[in-house]
Parts: C-alpha cells; structure tokens; sequence
C-alpha cells in the first residue's frame, strides 16, 4: 500500500496518518472504580476475582453498552457532571434532540428543547422553545420561543432532564 509521506509519522517504526486533533461530547454512565488487572495479575478469593489496590479511575458506560476505564484525571479533564454543564454544551445536546433544563430556574419541571418545524409549517427554521410542566400554576402544559438570558448563556448548571 501506498502511504503519502507528506502526510505520515512513524511511531515504532510504523508509518501512520499525521493525527488530527478532535472535540467530542457525549453522554455516559460512570463510576469510580479501580484500574484493571492486566491478563495474569488476577488475584482470586472465593471464586471472585479482586483488584489489587490500584490508581482510582473510572468506569465509563457508553451510549452502545460499551464499558471500560479511564484514569481520573483524563475522565476528570474530558466529562462534567449532568447538572453541571455550560450552555455551550447544552446547546450542543439540544441540537441532538436532547431536552434540557437548569438548576437555577425558579420554575421546577421547566425545560428547553430544540423545535423543528413539520413540512406543513409556515415556520422554516428550527427554534428553541421553553416547555413548561403540565402542573404550572399560570400556562399549563404551555409552550413558547424562547432566547436564553445572559445569566443563561453563563450559567454552569444545565442539565439533561
């Protein structure tokens, strides 16, 4: 195969692709826990297998099922907390239909989510709407565009609802 050597470093001798630096976001579940064991180290107690002390880490969950461990500072550095997130990444997860809302709202159960017009619609553009909850006291069940505040777009405690 033909490799362009313009476009290539070697690590170990192999030659690869020059890499390309990339942002992502996504949802997973994560729990503290232990780094693995490596093939031979497994220690057992009873029929259990159990981790010698080790570096504290995570085990992260992700959307697929797809479980494995990451050191706590690299998970640390790369995820945040549901309810701890800013509007740049809320707006990120609502382009992806997530629904949204945030920990400093006086009304409870309110949340945004990203409005796209049907074919049939005199509306063209995609819009964000703020939903209030079927029990609010003034506009139940009630929906209306809606354009984040300043305190909004600053704000460090939205969350996926």
């Amino acid at each position: 195969m033909l490799w362009y050597s313009t476009h290539m470093n070697t690590i170990s001798g192999v030659p690869r692709l020059e890499s390309v630096g990339y942002i992502g976001l996504k949802m997973v579940e994560a729990w503290p826990a232990l780094r693995p064991l490596e093939a031979g180290d497994r220690e057992e107690y009873d029929g259990q297998v159990v981790p010698p002390p080790g570096e504290l880490g995570y085990a992260v969950r992700y959307e697929d099922g797809y479980v494995s461990w990451s050191p706590k500072a690299t998970f640390e550095a790369a995820y945040r907390p549901n309810g701890k997130i800013g509007f740049s990444e809320a707006l990120y997860l609502l382009k992806r239909d997530y629904r949204l809302t945030r920990e400093g709202w006086n009304g409870k159960g309110m949340r945004v989510q990203l409005y796209r017009p049907g074919p049939h619609s005199s509306l063209t553009q995609p819009f964000l709407v703020l939903c209030y909850p079927k029990d609010a006291k003034t506009t139940p069940g009630g929906i209306i565009p809606w354009a984040p505040s300043q305190a909004d777009l600053l704000a460090e405690d939205w969350r996926v609802s």
